[in-house]
């Protein structure tokens, strides 16, 4: 019989220097689940020259989701982050 457990490992997000922002969901947010703290949660992909460009291209990407999204946008430094399935 064929095993259908897929293993394996790789890398996300980016080794420039700089910094994406985050959106951490809150209690009003559609997407928060309590116990769960992964749900809801979105960085940016893309790296930026300075923190504060991040978080103003984070607030700006809430405001376009026209009230759908209630959070804390924050600025985090780019790293790859490796997985694991």
């Amino acid at each position: 019989m064929e095993s259908r457990n897929s293993y394996g490992w790789g890398y996300v997000g980016s080794d420039q220097k700089g910094f994406e922002w985050h959106f951490q969901p809150d209690q009003k947010d559609p997407c928060y689940r309590k116990g769960n703290r992964f749900i809801g949660i979105v960085t940016s992909g893309y790296v930026y020259p300075t923190a504060s460009k991040a978080i103003a291209e984070g607030r700006k990407w809430l405001g376009e989701t026209e009230g759908r999204r209630s959070g804390t946008i924050t600025a985090v430094k780019a790293e790859p982050m490796h997985f694991e399935y």
